[in-house]
């Protein structure tokens, strides 16, 4: 093989390369990030609160289940993807693999429901939901 052809090769392996690298990044760039701390108590009664400072799932019994409904928006002149995240020990009751895409101008609904596990102990849980807002590349 004549140097020629090995330096073709090397400027095309490089271009793939970089080209592989650029969408990698593109899908790890953050607009946003968002922590809503959270909790959640399990007990003998059902209880309610209705706290706006933070998603509150109130007292529920083994077995029950709450859900609150978090809105978001899409305020780019772009679409986005939203994740969601959740941190502590009141993660064990929510199942959420969801990533949302947003187009320009689009608002939607999360139902954010848990369903308390049988084994779990009566007590008191808190964490955080973490929203984070990407701008989605969902087209490559």
């Amino acid at each position: 093989m004549e140097k020629r052809d090995k330096f073709i090769i090397f400027i095309f392996i490089f271009c793939l390369l970089l080209f592989s690298f650029s969408i990698y990044l593109k899908q790890k760039v953050i607009l946003e990030k968002v922590k809503i701390p959270a909790s959640l108590s399990v007990g003998d009664v059902i209880g309610f609160d209705i706290n706006t400072d933070k998603l509150s799932f109130g007292t529920i019994t083994v077995g029950a289940s709450s859900m609150r409904t978090l809105k978001v928006d899409n305020n780019y002149n772009f679409p986005v993807r939203v994740e969601i995240d959740i941190e502590g020990n009141i993660k064990d009751f929510f199942s959420i693999n969801e990533i949302i895409f947003l187009d320009v101008g689009e608002s939607k609904e999360i139902n954010l429901s848990t369903n308390v596990l049988t084994e779990k102990k009566e007590g008191n849980y808190s964490g955080n939901f973490i929203i984070t807002i990407k701008k989605s590349w969902k087209d490559i």
